[in-house]
């Protein structure tokens, strides 16, 4: 076997550490937009109670966890983001995310980056009758 040379290994540890450092591409503008209007999204709260929120074609939003309902408004901004507004829930604050692809789920980060917030799976139509 024939050893290593300083280049050989250096170039290793590079394509190594782009191949890990990278972050993930969000979902486009575009992409969001093809996928969510008319789904339910399914998850956990912070709290560990499942949750389900349909979205409406017109932009409405309806949601349900622990037995307690809300309504309120979605959009897709141009930037990628998708962005609700609970009429209850989280105090009425409009809150922006970004999502990403992960096998057959999809992670959400805070639209700034600064941590995942969760995942969820994402299914055609209104199967929870919201």
């Amino acid at each position: 076997m024939r050893p290593l040379t300083l280049a050989t290994f250096v170039a290793v540890l590079l394509l190594f550490d782009s191949a890990y450092s990278e972050e993930p591409e969000p979902l486009s503008a575009a992409e969001l937009r093809s996928l969510l209007p008319e789904t339910t999204s399914t998850g956990n709260t912070n709290f560990g109670s499942s949750f389900h929120a349909y979205r409406a074609l017109d932009g409405t939003l309806r949601g349900r966890s622990s037995g307690i309902t809300d309504k309120g408004t979605w959009e897709i901004t141009d930037d990628g983001q998708l962005c609700r507004k609970w009429t209850f829930w989280d105090s009425g604050k409009r809150r922006c995310w970004i999502y990403f692809k992960k096998g057959d789920e999809y992670e959400y980060w805070y639209a700034d980056r600064s941590g995942m917030r969760g995942k969820v799976k994402i299914r055609p139509g209104n199967p929870e009758n919201l």
